[in-house]
């Protein structure tokens, strides 16, 4: 009567599942330590490379720089409130900075 008829993909899903290979799992990936502390130097790198970039976030910083997100973080809160950085958004997920006018020289 009513109704559709099944296409031959829907039909197959449930045998495609059974006929996965068991066992094949991917090989387990080394886990990365990254850095905890930070001294003067590496500071003043991070600041001279965020001042030159158009668009900061700290994902991006820390990737760049083998660092915690957490330090990270910290670090880019001391820059805003010192106005090097000003931040553009912000949602629970990512905050979004950018250099201010005002370059220290």
């Amino acid at each position: 009567m009513g109704g559709r008829q099944k296409t031959f993909l829907i039909m197959e899903r449930p045998q495609i599942r059974v006929r996965r290979k068991i066992g094949r799992r991917a090989e387990p990936k080394e886990k990365k330590i990254r850095e905890i502390e930070l001294n003067e130097d590496r500071i003043k790198e991070i600041k001279e490379t965020v001042r030159k970039m158009k668009c900061i976030t700290p994902a991006e910083i820390s990737i760049k720089f083998d660092l915690r997100l957490s330090i990270v973080k910290d670090l880019l809160e001391e820059m805003e409130k010192a106005g090097e950085i000003i931040r553009i958004s912000k949602n629970r997920r990512i905050i979004i900075y950018k250099p201010s006018v005002k370059q220290e020289t």
